[in-house]
């Protein structure tokens, strides 16, 4: 447990980064926005590469997951200085995590990516469903061991 929380804080950086990096080189299968705004990509190569809508206004749904990562890193740093119990910022990176992925999900209008597997839900947020619990079950489990 010990080098798990030791790499919490990477993974969240790392996660940010990635998506920020996803975004240059155009990976954009997000939904059209009914919002105000959104980006438009003009890469044939993303498009040949993954099916990138070209010359359409969609979701930047990797600059969410960005500014997201940035605050779950954030907030893992508070945590960090305050955890109680080994494993308690892990459990709260699943926590989070999870909850951004499978907020960012709805954003995104690739329905070929995955199928949706419990109603609307897609693979992702069913995977993202089962980070949130494992997190949830890791924190009970790490404050029953504290109390005990």
């Amino acid at each position: 447990m010990r080098l798990i929380e030791n790499e919490r804080t990477e993974l969240s950086l790392r996660a940010g980064l990635d998506k920020v990096w996803l975004n240059r080189i155009n990976d954009g299968d997000e939904n059209y926005p009914a919002l105000g705004w959104g980006v438009t990509f003009s890469s044939e190569y993303a498009h040949g590469l993954v099916g990138t809508p070209l010359h359409v206004r969609l979701h930047p749904t990797q600059l969410y997951d960005s500014f997201a990562a940035a605050g779950i890193l954030l907030v893992l740093l508070l945590m960090r200085r305050r955890k109680r119990f080994p494993g308690q910022v892990w459990a709260l990176f699943m926590m989070l995590y999870g909850l951004m992925r499978f907020t960012t999900e709805f954003f995104r209008g690739d329905t070929g990516r995955t199928e949706n597997l419990v109603g609307p839900l897609s693979l992702m947020q069913v995977v993202s469903v089962a980070l949130m619990i494992s997190g949830v079950w890791l924190w009970r489990r790490g404050r029953a061991k504290l109390s005990s």
